[in-house]
């Protein structure tokens, strides 16, 4: 029996755990995500964040952002596409902006960019 003889009945033997296996792979990493949001919704206080920096991707920027809660610093990061702040640089480096937090987990955080919203290239599954 050659290879491809083999990889056919393999394939045809494991084909429902194949395609279990790939299914879960999609679901799992948007489940997580999704709770992720609902815990900053459900659990929701604002503060002001400020975009300290940004690291230009293969496809995109992450915008990286700092918030204090309770005189503790965090950070979180954002994907988006390029665009030009109200500040004339790239991405809005050093602008302010509201930062949605869990009041459980003060870690988990979302950055509303108001009118540059647009630009966000990660899917939040809530309206700020």
């Amino acid at each position: 029996m050659n290879y491809i003889e083999r990889l056919k009945k393999f394939s045809e033997k494991y084909k429902k755990v194949l395609f279990s296996i790939i299914v879960l792979l999609i679901i799992i990493p948007i489940g997580l995500q999704y709770l992720y949001y609902k815990e900053i919704f459900e659990n929701k206080l604002s503060t002001k964040g400020t975009i300290i920096g940004m690291e230009e991707t293969i496809r995109d920027y992450t915008l990286i952002y700092e918030y204090n809660v309770n005189g503790k610093k965090y950070l979180g990061s954002v994907s988006v596409s390029n665009f030009t702040g109200r500040n004339g640089k790239k991405c809005c480096v050093n602008c302010d902006f509201k930062v949605f937090y869990s009041s459980k987990s003060n870690e988990k955080s979302v950055i509303y960019l108001g009118d540059y919203e647009k630009y966000k290239r990660t899917v939040e599954f809530f309206d700020w």
